[in-house]
């Protein structure tokens, strides 16, 4: 009879710790967004949400016209290994200040060839 326990609590066990390591290894911080930097400036990165911007045509007339677009994200890491024109794609963190542009804290970047 102990034995039986002791495989039942084992399995248990193990069956939270899977559980436990599947949901909490999906989980994302909050929206992720995929576009191109415009503009580099103090710790932050501006980022027009749209992949299909050609950015190499870009001009500040289009920041009005497209603002709705465009987001500030706050970066901690070093900002110097961006430039403008890259493609990346940001997992922000769960608030976003209703300014225009808004701002969000980059949780994780990457850069998309």
């Amino acid at each position: 009879m102990k034995k039986k326990n002791i495989v039942i609590l084992l399995v248990s066990c193990l069956s939270l710790f899977l559980f436990i390591f599947v949901f909490f290894n999906n989980q994302t911080f909050g929206k992720t967004y995929e576009g191109y930097i415009v503009e580099i400036k103090d710790n932050r990165l501006l980022v027009v949400n749209d992949v299909n911007v050609n950015v190499e045509e870009w001009s500040i007339g289009d920041y009005e016209a497209k603002i709705e677009k465009l987001i500030w994200f706050y970066v901690e890491e070093d900002i110097t290994q961006y430039e403008v024109g890259e493609k990346v794609k940001i997992i922000a963190g769960d608030g976003m200040e209703t300014s225009l542009p808004p701002h969000a804290d980059a949780v994780d970047i990457k850069k998309i060839s």
